[in-house]
């Protein structure tokens, strides 16, 4: 039998031997004990070789009962949370890892009234329990009872706790989530499992190790289907991965996962839910194979800080968009679904060029310039004039759009915001519209009111000569 590795470095901290062997709550355990004093002195090296010559049964102790008993044996200790200066002229060791310190805090046992002093480091391990939340001495003592009893379970079956506690722990090391329907009978067999366990050790009800035996076969039945389940599920498209559910358990949306564990696959309606990295990267995969396959454009960059998938829409043109991650996997996630969920009835939003664009945002400057060139290629023709100015700027707008034509045959100059304008005017950017696209711009310049300014070329000039020495 192995040793634990956990159990390993808990043993490998002196502190930890220390605490066992000037603990009453390691008498009942005799081989940790002697184990913890044989080892005081030791290097990890030679604690291994210790090990090695340990019998199974002596392992399997050793595996089960370490972690509890260290927790139990520091709980016997209480004392004064406050740093002391001891009167010492020399720094003196700390009991438990032996390194010197002027400064010290005193413990006492609560059984044997023994004090030893503790440094700033070791203290730590007994802070949390100790000083805020106290345990009386017949807690203790039942506790003890407790561990005794799970000796006895332990020696006649290694691992017993793990098996009737840690039930759930083993669902979770699978690479992807088990379903509810997978799950169900495994989960019920180890509650009934659990519940007698507890019992015994709780209430000291005799029992059969017949009947663990007979719960731990159960579970190992169960866990064979759950694995033929993971074998044959786990390279399936949209099935819930170990990521997304550390994900879900992380961001507290424990709701999403309770959803998933009914089914174990990703659909279009809870989708949009989840932005994991790498179901946002297959989701982008499928998505940008539709988007090549539609119109031969390309979802060619993830901005995972603004959760934006960047497209660009027309192949060879230096213009690209920004699309939510979530406004995609609302629009075109029936598309990319398909195969788990047809959304019969529903209406869709197709995959092409023009949906794509106008779910998305023009964030980029050389896009944005790109954009308004479009448009006024298609102004040709009409008496209104678009030129973009950077630089400094009227009335604090960091771009603005200088339009003449506005009121009609005027010599005026208006100026309006541009991000909002080329927001409004998208869609006529690059495809056809079934309205006269000057009246509509006259109109909306009208419908800003005080927003929009107007100015003769002179005023303009002179405007933005003052903005200009003086940094505006």
């Amino acid at each position: 039998m192995e040793v634990n590795k956990h159990c390993r470095e808990l043993f490998k901290e002196k502190s930890n031997r220390v605490i066992i062997s000037l603990s009453t709550s390691s008498s009942k355990l005799r081989f940790l004990k002697d184990l913890a004093n044989q080892c005081m002195d030791m290097k990890i090296q030679e604690i291994d070789e210790v090990l090695a010559q340990a019998s199974k049964q002596d392992i399997a102790v050793f595996n089960d009962m370490l972690p509890g008993l260290i927790a139990n044996c520091k709980e016997e200790w209480r004392g004064d949370p406050k740093e002391v200066e001891h009167s010492s002229d020399k720094d003196i060791p700390c009991t438990l890892c032996g390194t010197p310190t002027r400064w010290v805090y005193l413990i006492k046992n609560k059984f044997t009234g023994q004090v030893i002093n503790v440094g700033s480091t070791c203290i730590d391990q007994f802070t949390e329990i100790e000083f805020h939340q106290q345990k009386t001495k017949n807690q203790i003592k039942k506790e003890a009872i407790r561990q005794q009893r799970l000796l006895d379970l332990v020696r006649k079956i290694p691992g017993i706790e793990r098996r009737a506690k840690n039930y759930l722990k083993k669902l979770s090391n699978f690479s992807i989530l088990i379903p509810n329907s997978i799950a169900k009978d495994y989960i019920e067999i180890s509650k009934e499992f659990e519940a007698k366990f507890d019992e015994v050790l709780e209430k000291g009800r005799k029992y059969k190790i017949e009947d663990f035996l007979t719960f731990i076969l159960l579970q190992n039945e169960e866990l064979v289907k759950i694995e033929q389940y993971v074998n044959t599920s786990s390279n399936d498209a949209w099935v819930v991965t170990r990521q997304v559910v550390e994900w879900l358990e992380v961001n507290n949306k424990y709701d999403v996962l309770d959803e998933l564990k009914e089914t174990g696959y990703i659909t279009h309606e809870i989708a949009d839910k989840i932005m994991e990295k790498t179901f946002i990267h297959e989701f982008a995969d499928e998505l940008n194979f539709l988007i090549k396959e539609s119109f031969g454009g390309e979802l060619f960059e993830i901005d995972f800080e603004n959760n934006l998938y960047n497209i660009k829409p027309f192949k060879g043109e230096d213009f690209f968009v920004s699309c939510p991650i979530r406004t995609a996997i609302e629009c075109f996630g029936w598309k990319v679904f398909v195969l788990k969920n047809a959304l019969n009835g529903e209406a869709k939003v197709r995959i092409d060029v023009k949906n794509i664009i106008m779910v998305s945002m023009i964030n980029d400057e050389n896009s944005r310039i790109y954009a308004l060139n479009q448009l006024k290629n298609r102004l040709k023709g009409t008496d209104i004039f678009l030129k973009l100015y950077n630089g400094s700027s009227v009335d604090n707008y960091r771009q603005e759009l200088e339009i003449k034509g506005y009121p009609k045959k005027s010599e005026l100059i208006t100026i309006v915001e541009y991000e909002p304008f080329i927001k409004e005017y998208k869609r006529a950017c690059f495809f056809d519209v079934d309205y006269d696209l000057a009246e509509d711009i006259r109109f909306y310049i009208k419908g800003l009111g005080t927003k929009a300014k107007q100015y003769t070329a002179k005023e303009l000039k002179d405007l933005r000569s003052v903005s200009k020495e003086f940094n505006l």
